[in-house]
């Protein structure tokens, strides 16, 4: 089955939201796609690109922040329906790591590819 993707380009900024499916990322994945890890528990990012530099919660949402040198990204993770002790991944976000400059989706999805493969090396 194929992810559905929900992308948001914020007007102001120039910002991507992306939402998507559920769908499961092959354990030996070539690249990582944020897509994979949709509906998944914090655990399961962290198996798929590890700790995130920041965690912080806001209400009942917890967010991970990956700093990374091309970009910052924030994975959101809201409880389950009916299930508030186990958290989902329901978004991510990513945007340059400098204010005001334009975001390099295709450097940020490297810098995340490239977490990815050193957690598979262990």
């Amino acid at each position: 089955a194929s992810a559905q993707f929900n992308n948001y380009i914020c007007s102001r900024t120039g910002q991507i939201w992306v939402e998507s499916g559920s769908r499961h990322m092959p354990a030996n994945s070539e690249q990582f796609d944020p897509a994979f890890v949709m509906r998944q528990s914090p655990n399961e990012l962290a198996r798929q690109i590890g700790p995130a530099a920041v965690v912080r919660t806001e209400g009942p949402a917890q967010i991970w922040q990956y700093q990374l040198a091309t970009c910052v990204a924030d994975f959101f993770f809201y409880p389950k329906a009916g299930q508030t002790d186990q958290l989902q991944v329901v978004a991510w976000h990513a945007r340059s790591p400098v204010i005001g400059q334009p975001l390099d989706m295709a450097a940020c999805q490297a810098a995340l590819t490239k977490l990815h493969h050193a957690i598979l090396a262990g």
